[in-house]
């Protein structure tokens, strides 16, 4: 039998199998025409591996967390934002389902070796965002992201990225905080892109920190240092167009040099609290959020549904053709503070080896007629055999 159900769960084994023996970027995970049970065939065909059975091996890890992958209603949208490192799938255990927590997830990110002021304001900065309707969003470790999390108390929404397989904590003693966001009354879950038994090293610190950023709405660096996980998380949401806050520098020491560097650069928006962060979430949408809008008005296909800080969105046509939309020339660098100006938009069509032709190219300031011109744009692309 291959019914659709068999089907679906050979691809969720061989997704879980990818993701223990090699990285997104190596197969292109990311990309159209990518299929799971090919991959893993392929990446088997030299007697490698053979020994690995993946329907089993997702069977037995699933005993520990389920495995979210795209097209599941809880898959992250914001994970297609790491581009060539988006995970095969996403570790996720907790009964509250991922959406509405990543809806308001505002990620609160510092140092381990925190000063006692900066462990202060992570506690008080958790407790706005959980205030203001948000989620707290961060890592366990010692120090801001802990102390974050313990802030926004046991009622409000947390979520916890772990640079390990969720049958541990990292750090371990931060087990009884993990407990809390699972069991506390209020909405909370623990993600991981790793499967259960993977130990944490340099590689999965810096993969989490990434993703932290990919999966948030908004971040807001409380204090960090040069080269850190959370310099790594705050850098990445510049990359993704995420809203960066960092607050201000109260130390004559160093231990806020990355928010000094952040402010001065123009990357970052300087703040006092989390309330700024929290409120960014209701304000105007990325224009690639409205494009999504107009192409829907003509009723095509667009996605992300809910991604308003995406930095591109795809187009699908009836024939599994994709058609890949950048804001502005896909090289170009743009900071969300102040909100960059439209600059046109950049179409190119997707090929299994990634991105192929261009469709489109322009460079008009005029949102609205370069808008309407690229829906026509598109229009005729969906329609061509």
């Amino acid at each position: 039998m291959n019914t659709p159900t068999d089907r679906q769960l050979k691809e969720r084994a061989a997704r879980a199998a990818l993701a223990r023996h090699i990285s997104p970027a190596e197969v292109g995970a990311h990309l159209p025409g990518f299929d799971p049970a090919d991959a893993w065939s392929r990446l088997t065909s030299n007697g490698r591996l053979q020994h690995f059975h993946p329907i089993p091996a997702l069977k037995a890890a699933q005993e520990t967390a389920r495995f979210v992958i795209p097209g599941d209603e809880d898959w992250p949208e914001g994970l297609h934002d790491l581009g060539p490192t988006c995970p095969f799938g996403l570790w996720v255990r907790g009964t509250a389902p991922l959406r509405p927590l990543l809806e308001r997830a505002v990620a609160l990110v510092g140092s381990r070796a925190a000063t006692p002021t900066a462990v202060r304001e992570a506690g008080a900065c958790g407790y706005d965002v959980a205030e203001g309707g948000g989620t707290v969003l961060a890592s366990l470790s010692y120090g801001v992201e802990s102390a974050a999390h313990r802030g926004a108390g046991v009622d409000g929404a947390r979520l916890a990225v772990v640079p390990r397989g969720l049958d541990s904590c990292f750090p371990r003693a931060q087990e009884s905080l993990m407990r809390n966001i699972l069991t506390g009354p209020g909405s909370g879950a623990v993600v991981s892109l790793y499967a259960p038994g993977t130990d944490p090293s340099a590689v999965t610190l810096k993969a989490s920190a990434e993703a932290v950023a990919a999966l948030s709405r908004a971040v807001v660096l409380i204090e960090g240092i040069h080269r850190s996980a959370s310099m790594q998380a705050a850098e990445a949401a510049q990359r993704m167009q995420r809203p960066l806050f960092a607050l201000l520098p109260r130390d004559d020491e160093g231990y806020s040099s990355g928010n000094a560097r952040l402010i001065v650069s123009g990357r970052a928006k300087p703040c006092h609290d989390a309330r700024e962060a929290t409120a960014a979430l209701d304000k105007q949408p990325h224009a690639a959020a409205e494009l999504i809008t107009a192409l829907r008005a003509q009723q095509m296909t667009a996605w992300p549904d809910a991604s308003p800080l995406a930095q591109w969105i795809t187009v699908h046509s009836a024939d599994d053709r994709q058609l890949r939309i950048t804001a502005c020339h896909p090289h170009t660098q743009r900071t969300a503070y102040p909100p960059a100006e439209h600059a046109g938009w950049y179409a190119a069509e997707l090929s299994p080896r990634g991105t192929g032709r261009t469709v489109y190219r322009s460079a008009s300031t005029d949102f609205t007629a370069d808008t309407a011109a690229l829906v026509s744009v598109v229009r005729q692309w969906t329609a061509q055999p």
